[in-house]
């Protein structure tokens, strides 16, 4: 793998990290220096439109959370199925793949939350939805750690802005169905 590819997944690793990380604020006391989640909930054009994006935030709080879980007690077992139970199947192989062997001995220190969350989409496709939102992961107070506690690239971009889909399948609670790194989401400080 060349190493423009590694840096980038380790940013998106990251990004996943920071992003997971926004449950763990919701249930500790909150960093004052950190950016409160924030989401336009209020400026949707309907009710339906808030309650998606309301529901994407959870589901996305749900999935921070569980990452973030995951990758505390990195090295050594990890309990994944916190984790299982937010993603697809489809995202969770995709998951699986994405942590080679060195990452594996990586840990994560501090806490990283999101923000500016927009919903993009919403649509139906007979029993399963899709919805499509952007937000910003802010991983200013979270370090990758790797087995001799060295920073993984130091040098990363502290504001990411992702696209996250999340797919719901017959009623079922929204699922991460994929991330990707997103340019020039506005409010992210990212140009």
């Amino acid at each position: 793998m060349g190493e423009s590819r590694r840096t980038t997944r380790s940013v998106e690793l990251i990004a996943l990290c920071a992003g997971l990380l926004l449950s763990t604020a919701a249930c500790t006391a909150a960093d004052p220096a950190s950016p409160s989640p924030t989401a336009s909930v209020a400026d949707a054009d309907d009710a339906a439109e808030a309650a998606v994006l309301a529901e994407a935030i959870d589901a996305y709080t749900r999935y921070s959370a569980a990452f973030d879980v995951m990758l505390a007690s990195f090295p050594g077992e990890a309990d994944n199925d916190q984790l299982r139970a937010t993603v697809t199947a489809e995202y969770w192989a995709v998951l699986e793949a994405e942590f080679d062997a060195d990452q594996r001995t990586w840990r994560q220190d501090g806490s990283t939350v999101f923000d500016d969350v927009e919903l993009i989409e919403s649509s139906e496709d007979g029993d399963l939805q899709i919805v499509t939102a952007r937000l910003c992961i802010d991983s200013t107070h979270v370090d990758l750690l790797d087995a001799a506690g060295a920073v993984v690239y130091p040098d990363r971009e502290l504001r990411v802005p992702m696209e996250v889909t999340f797919e719901r399948d017959d009623g079922q609670p929204l699922l991460v169905a994929g991330t990707s790194q997103t340019e020039g989401v506005s409010g992210c400080g990212v140009s």
